[in-house]
């Protein structure tokens, strides 16, 4: 497939990591400080450096893009990624308003769509949140202070994103703070996981990544696509996040 990655900051150079580390090798990149989009390429290799986004459609083209911008960009991104008929990964969260989310859902009718949802592809995370019974979520996290006026950009999202997927049966507790060292802790009756800074997160999404791009290969709908994360965002935003 034909790949393009927008937005290089911590999330996007990640993500086009793990891409080459998959063995894709047809990217192309773009961030609106070329410096870091020229930067990646030196070190990556085998990257295509796109100046505009209007030309990421006219040149290269792409099968599926990666959306790694900040979140008030994200909604008018993938509205010209599909108009292009370009599969759309977007990055938590899905947007900082509900404005142009139902439009975008919408539009994507045949497009194949899905939302940064990592902590679902941790092991056991799911098994948990399928049984009945209550699921405690304790989170030391250090989040800038600047950051944290609103939770729409932080750990919260994922709490949420759990709590309301679909195949969820189990009341979750959430108990989040902005500490070091990051720590994060889900318990149940039967089970408990825990995970820390020196856990392998590139595993999660690495099998994040692999999900979306073989759905998108095969035209099937992911597990969380764009209507399933308006979910998750209307309710942060309904909870005055």
């Amino acid at each position: 497939m034909k790949l393009a990655v927008i937005g290089l900051g911590s999330i996007g150079m990640r993500r086009l990591r793990i891409l080459k580390d998959m063995g894709e090798h047809n990217i192309a990149i773009y961030d609106i400080d070329i410096t870091k989009a020229q930067d990646a390429a030196l070190n990556l290799g085998g990257l295509r450096v796109i100046i505009n986004t209007d030309f990421i459609w006219q040149l290269h083209q792409p099968d599926a893009v990666f959306i790694c911008t900040p979140a008030d960009s994200h909604v008018a991104l993938a509205l010209e990624a599909i108009k292009h008929g370009c599969h759309v990964f977007i990055e938590k969260p899905l947007s900082t308003s509900m404005s142009g989310v139902y439009r975008l859902a919408a539009k994507a009718d045949g497009i194949v769509t899905m939302v940064a949802c990592n902590w679902r592809f941790r092991p056991g995370v799911t098994e948990m949140m399928a049984r009945d019974g209550t699921v405690w979520i304790e989170a030391d996290v250090p989040i800038p202070p600047e950051r944290r006026t609103s939770t729409l950009w932080d750990i919260e999202w994922h709490f949420y994103d759990l709590a309301l997927a679909p195949g969820t049966k189990a009341q979750v507790v959430i108990r989040p703070s902005y500490t070091e060292p990051y720590r994060v802790v889900m318990q149940s009756k039967e089970q408990r996981l825990e995970w820390d800074d020196t856990y392998d997160v590139d595993a999660d999404y690495r099998a994040e990544m692999a999900h979306f791009l073989g759905y998108a290969q095969h035209g099937k709908v992911t597990c969380n696509p764009i209507e399933q994360a308006a979910k998750t965002l209307r309710l942060l935003l309904e909870m005055g996040k």
